[in-house]
């Protein structure tokens, strides 16, 4: 018997490497203004088991960062789970400060 863990528990520490990335990229004091749109595909032994689309919006002052994932492939014949996070906060002298943190699973 295979057991799989629920799709929210695989997704949380991905979903939380990509925050802590994000935060140790934007560390320096100069920030530039821009926006960042990626898609990720999560996969085992070469088959995809799921996605994740990270947007990243960064100003002078304030910030945004968001990703969704959900189980794809094989595993969502196993499994049926999404999953979101958001950020949202301010830069001040080189650092992020969040003010907004909102994470949402979805069964």
């Amino acid at each position: 018997m295979v057991a799989i863990a629920p799709f929210h528990l695989l997704m949380a520490p991905v979903l939380g490497a990509a925050i802590g990335l994000f935060a140790a990229l934007l560390a320096p004091p100069a920030v530039a203004e821009g926006r960042l749109k990626t898609h990720y595909t999560i996969s085992m032994t070469g088959v995809s088991i799921g996605q994740i689309v990270w947007l990243v919006a960064i100003g002078d002052q304030r910030y945004t960062t968001s990703a969704n994932g959900k189980a794809s492939g094989v595993l969502s014949m196993l499994v049926n789970g999404e999953g979101a996070v958001d950020v949202r906060g301010t830069i001040a002298d080189g650092r992020l400060g969040a003010e907004v943190l909102h994470l949402c699973d979805q069964r």
